[in-house]
């Protein structure tokens, strides 16, 4: 939460090494939702599976970003820790700023 207390929650917060930081992903995966909301910021939300018609219901989502890479849109195909521009997905934001 945003106020200062502590309530549980079944994510797992990871800091980045401060505003700007890339964020790339955890595994690969294609972009099922990208976006803004009041509660998570700018995120985004990846399954992870090989193709588009695999089922998976492994996700990530990556919230409280300042922006967003060039070329990530809804359907977009990312690859694990793939290091380059056209594979970061973002930049970390320090949440509450």
């Amino acid at each position: 939460p945003f106020d200062g207390t502590r309530t549980f929650h079944r994510g797992l917060d990871i800091s980045g090494t401060g505003y700007g930081s890339p964020i790339y992903a955890a595994r690969s995966g294609y972009i099922s939702s990208i976006g803004y909301r009041s509660d998570m910021g700018y995120y985004i939300d990846i399954t992870h599976k090989d193709s588009m018609n695999e089922q998976s219901d492994l996700k990530t989502i990556y919230m409280h970003m300042s922006d967003f890479a060039e070329g990530m849109v809804d359907g977009t195909y990312v690859e694990k820790g793939r290091t380059g521009r056209s594979f970061r997905l973002s930049s970390s934001w320090i949440a509450g700023n």
